[in-house]
């Protein structure tokens, strides 16, 4: 990954996640991107919001958005932005907080009357620590977290 000061910094590759949906892509696509149902499903339960706009552009690759995600010590924000948008079969948004940075790709392939959702991430971490931490425990949870998410959007899709 490329960390915004241009150097290369190394990360973690996370295998990819991925789920069949008995839904069109098109019906995929517009749950993926209904910001009202983002706390259904993913994990955390955040809301989503634009600092500098109202809504998401119509073509929002570049535009930044907060995910707010409630804790007990009060909220936490994590500042993100869209790297790419082409739908219907592909999204890319970085996620930066104090510690980490996220790049995170949800491609969608449509087989007729279902759909295969894949999310892919890779982390970078501010801290060698973190890095090495994560390397060794990270692998089941990131998998588990990945798992339960993609989980509660099929169930969320498919009920319609």
């Amino acid at each position: 990954m490329i960390s915004q000061s241009g150097q290369h910094s190394p990360s973690v590759v996370w295998p990819p996640t991925s789920i069949s949906i008995e839904a069109p892509i098109e019906q995929v696509w517009a749950t993926l991107m209904d910001e009202s149902k983002l706390p259904l499903w993913f994990a955390g339960c955040p809301r989503l919001s634009y600092p500098d706009e109202e809504t998401r552009r119509a073509n929002p690759t570049g535009q930044v958005f907060i995910l707010t995600f409630p804790n007990l010590g009060g909220p936490r924000e994590v500042h993100g932005e869209y790297a790419l948008f082409a739908p219907p079969d592909r999204v890319v948004m970085r996620f930066r907080d104090q510690e980490t940075t996220h790049l995170v790709t949800y491609a969608l392939r449509s087989e007729g009357s279902r759909t295969t959702l894949s999310v892919t991430s890779e982390s970078e971490y501010r801290s060698r620590v973190l890095r090495v931490i994560d390397r060794l425990l990270g692998g089941p949870r990131y998998r588990s977290v990945a798992e339960n998410s993609l989980s509660r959007f099929k169930s969320l899709v498919e009920r319609g």
